[in-house]
């Protein structure tokens, strides 16, 4: 094993270390502290400037760090979901084995991409509580709701009892004033008020976990919405 192989490797150690703390922190509270992020900068700098130089570290790091904002401003993600993009950046800039479908040039956003489809399995959480709902319940909706309502509904949330719902954590009302409210901006919201205001409720997601699930995955299979593009071209 040469001095690169040992760089790459303690720098996916030190990440996977970093991201299983994240994941834990996320899970438990939906928060994560700055300084997990500060130390794995610290920590991975170093190794990667050897490899990469200061130059090709910056060319990486800008566009993550304005596809962080974008994420945090546009789309609503969590200030932590932006840091671990930028941090990413530094950690892991590039690809460091070849993968079996195409990645991009700045590889953090492959694994971003990856997160995103895999953060799409929880509708089939949501749809499993639902159909089970109703199983028990014999009913979801009033006959009144609209059929676009209660597809978006149904995909997208779960339908909880009073009971459930104060038993849970980090879910947020899926209708606000008779509309719907899918999609609304968590960071400002308070999970410790709890007040049971609807049926239909959405789960703030901890996309943290699915980000350190696409490490691996993205290193290994790469960037599967670029293999799916590049697989219609081929066509």
């Amino acid at each position: 094993m040469d001095l690169r192989e040992i760089l790459i490797f303690y720098n996916l150690t030190i990440t996977m270390i970093a991201f299983g703390i994240a994941t834990f922190k996320d899970i438990k509270k939906r928060e994560v502290e700055d300084r997990l992020w500060i130390i794995l900068a610290i920590l991975t700098l170093p190794s990667s400037f050897y490899m990469l130089g200061l130059m090709k570290l910056i060319i990486n790091f800008l566009p993550c760090f304005l596809f962080g904002i974008l994420l945090y401003y546009v789309f609503k993600f969590g200030g932590a979901d932006a840091k671990a993009i930028w941090t990413l950046s530094i950690a892991i800039p590039y690809s460091p084995f070849e993968t079996i479908l195409p990645v991009m040039p700045v590889f953090p956003i492959s694994i971003v991409f990856n997160s995103v489809i895999i953060s799409a399995f929880y509708i089939f959480v949501n749809v499993f509580h639902n159909v089970n709902k109703y199983i028990k319940e014999k009913k979801l909706f009033n006959k009144k709701t609209p059929i676009s309502r209660k597809v978006m509904l149904f995909i997208f949330s779960q339908k909880l009892s009073e009971e459930e719902y104060y038993k849970s954590k980090f879910y947020v009302p899926a209708l606000k004033n008779g509309k719907l409210n899918l999609g609304s901006d968590i960071r400002e919201f308070d999970f410790e008020k709890k007040e049971y205001v609807c049926e239909w409720y959405e789960k703030a997601q901890p996309f943290l976990v699915y980000i350190a699930i696409s490490i691996p995955f993205t290193i290994v299979f790469g960037d599967l919405s670029l293999g799916f593009v590049s697989f219609l071209l081929k066509q």
